[in-house]
C-alpha cells in the first residue's frame, strides 16, 4: 500500500518536481527591470572611465613626443620644434630642416587648455606655441594642461633640468584658463 500511495502523490499537479513550466511573466518582468536599472547605473560610469583613459593616454602621448623631440635633436644634431595648436587640438613635432614632420590630433573630448613656460605664461595671442629642443639636449621648460569634457585635468610637465617629462593629475581649477 505504501508504494501506490507514493506514486499517487508524485503524480499530483501540486508536486514541485512534476511541474512543467518556466518562469511567470511577473518574474521575467521583475528581472528585466533589475537589468535595466543596473544598466542605467553602469553605462554612465563606463563613459567616465573611457574619458579618463583617453585623457591619460593623450597626456602620455604628449610626454612621448617630448622624449622623441629631445632624443632626435641629440642623435641627429639638429634643432627640433614641438608645437601645440589649441584650435585644431593638435601636437606637431618637426625639424628645422625639411624632411621630418609628425603630428597627431587629440581625441574628441580632450582639449589643450593651457600651454606655458614653467615660469611664465605663453603670450595669450599665440594660439600655436612651439618649444625648441637643441642638439646639446637643452630645451625650454614648459607644461601642457589637458582637460576632458567631464572636467578632469592632467598636466605634462617638461623640466629641462630633470630630463624626462612628468605626467601629473591636476585639479582642473589649478590649470588656468582655456587656451582657445
Amino acid at each position: 500500500m505504501g508504494t501506490t500511495e507514493n506514486s499517487k502523490r508524485r503524480g499530483s499537479a501540486s508536486d514541485p518536481l512534476r511541474r512543467h513550466g518556466g518562469f511567470s511573466l511577473l518574474e521575467l518582468v521583475a528581472v528585466l527591470m533589475l537589468l535595466a536599472v543596473a544598466t542605467a547605473i553602469v553605462i554612465p560610469s563606463l563613459g567616465r572611465g573611457l574619458a579618463r583613459v583617453q585623457l591619460k593616454a593623450s597626456s602620455r602621448e604628449i610626454a612621448a613626443a617630448i622624449r622623441l623631440a629631445r632624443s632626435k635633436a641629440v642623435r641627429e644634431q639638429q634643432v627640433y620644434l614641438l608645437g601645440f595648436d589649441s584650435e585644431k587640438n593638435e601636437v606637431e613635432l618637426a625639424s628645422l630642416n625639411p624632411g621630418f614632420r609628425r603630428s597627431f590630433e587629440l581625441p574628441r573630448g580632450i582639449h589643450l587648455i593651457n600651454i606655458s613656460l614653467l615660469e611664465t605664461q605663453v603670450d595669450g595671442e599665440d594660439k600655436n606655441p612651439f618649444f625648441y629642443f637643441m642638439p646639446n639636449g637643452n630645451s625650454q621648460s614648459f607644461q601642457v594642461s589637458l582637460r576632458n569634457d567631464q572636467g578632469k585635468a592632467m598636466k605634462v610637465i617638461h623640466n629641462n633640468l630633470k630630463g624626462a617629462p612628468i605626467v601629473d593629475e591636476g585639479d582642473s581649477s589649478d590649470l588656468g584658463t582655456q587656451a582657445n
